[in-house]
């Protein structure tokens, strides 16, 4: 089974590194007005500061005794949210499966407090036990194809979790069929095959899977590691016709 999630992780990774070569910024930050490369650098970054001067304050109001020394932004991308998490953290890591995504976070890094990392394996082997003081992923897990590898990665977080820690993650509790896209990514090899991969992205047909994971189910897991939830949010960042969650746990 390990290596089967390890295998389905391989190639989400090729399917986001055609997504950093095509138009990385818009990848992650898919508004349509922005799409085939308009995204203006330094306004693409100054939405994860905001980003996250909402959720600091957003701790603070809760008052979370959250620490500052260590932090894990998952599915970093070019670095959006880890740039912005190193005002308020000692160190930063920013993770992702794609080698292009994390080349082109180190190139335009401005913190010298950043350091990121790929990961290609649903083991975080990288992070010892009991390592972060704050886990972050936001519009990234909706993304992975496999419902284990997710469950396996949730498991992770709680490992590498210091146990006065916070892991905060966004996740779908119900995402309509038609937009998971299985069918669709059948055919997308063949489609790579026979059309060059710009013009794919022009006529839409580079797509993103999306992937459910049921708060019911959610809150069992983080139960049997041991988990205390300290807040479940209902948010939008799955889209109109799908309910997101993002929660808030520690250990």
């Amino acid at each position: 089974m390990k290596k089967e999630n390890n295998k389905n992780i391989l190639m989400n990774s090729a399917e986001w590194e055609d997504f950093a070569q095509i138009d990385p910024y818009w990848s992650i930050l898919t508004e349509r007005s922005k799409k085939f490369g308009k995204w203006d650098i330094n306004e693409f970054f100054a939405t994860g500061e905001k980003d996250v001067k909402k959720f600091i304050e957003k701790i603070e109001r809760y008052q979370y005794d959250l620490k500052r020394k260590t932090m894990l932004d998952f599915g970093c991308g070019v670095g959006r949210i880890t740039q912005a998490m190193a005002e308020y953290f000692d160190t930063c890591y920013g993770l992702d499966i794609s080698p292009t995504m994390i080349s082109i976070a180190q190139s335009v890094s401005q913190k010298k407090n950043c350091k990121y990392v790929l990961g290609q394996e649903v083991d975080i082997k990288q992070f010892e036990n009991d390592y972060f003081d704050l886990i972050y992923s936001r519009l990234v897990l909706q993304h992975i194809p496999e419902k284990e590898n997710i469950t396996g990665y949730i498991v992770e977080f709680m490992r590498i979790l210091k146990p006065s820690g916070i892991l905060v993650f966004q996740l779908p509790s119900s995402v309509p069929y038609r937009l998971r896209r299985k069918f669709y990514y059948l055919l997308y090899p063949l489609f790579k095959m026979i059309i060059p991969l710009k013009l794919l992205h022009r006529l839409n047909l580079v797509r993103m899977r999306m992937t459910s994971y049921p708060e019911s189910e959610v809150i069992d897991l983080i139960k049997k590691q041991r988990g205390k939830i300290l807040l479940i949010e209902k948010d939008a960042d799955a889209g109109t016709e799908s309910e997101s969650r993002t929660y808030y746990i520690t250990k």
